[in-house]
């Protein structure tokens, strides 16, 4: 295809690719309208995401496998849950349940390592790490119909 003129070439495994997520995607009930955010920015962004990297960096998935009994979930936070407009702090997430709060994505902002002070909101993405007995039972703290047992 080079040879011919083409400045850049994406083999059919790429589109493939897009495919088998976005219908995994589909599958665990994802909005249509994210995934089809998700398929532009893969494509926009010339499908680097895609494209293997250097080797330098650990993937999530590398991390909990060399970890064993270490999960590292990734939670929303729903409206009227427990934590949702409480700081990090109060929530006592690692204190009291066991589990760290790595990251946040808000909209389209990520906080990583959020501090103590940081208040989660409704629609939060939460990147947690624990044991899969600790994160079983954080889950409950973001869901809305959690009511917390004295």
């Amino acid at each position: 295809m080079y040879e011919i003129g083409a400045d850049e070439v994406v083999p059919e495994e790429y589109e493939i690719s897009i495919e088998i997520f976005a219908r995994l995607l589909e599958r665990y009930l994802v909005p249509r309208d994210q995934i089809e955010k998700f398929i532009d920015e893969v494509r926009a962004d010339g499908y680097k995401m895609l494209r293997s990297y250097s080797g330098e960096e650990t993937d999530a998935e590398e991390i909990c496998t060399s970890l064993p009994g270490v999960q590292m979930i990734t939670l929303k936070v729903e409206n009227e849950s427990y934590i949702a407009g409480k700081t990090i702090a109060e929530t006592q997430l690692r204190n009291k349940y066991g589990v760290t709060l790595l990251a946040i994505q808000r909209k389209e902002k990520v906080i990583p390592n959020p501090d103590a002070s940081t208040i989660l909101i409704a629609n939060d993405l939460c990147i947690v790490l624990g044991s899969a007995e600790d994160t079983l039972k954080v889950r409950q703290l973001f869901k809305s119909d959690y009511i917390l047992k004295p």
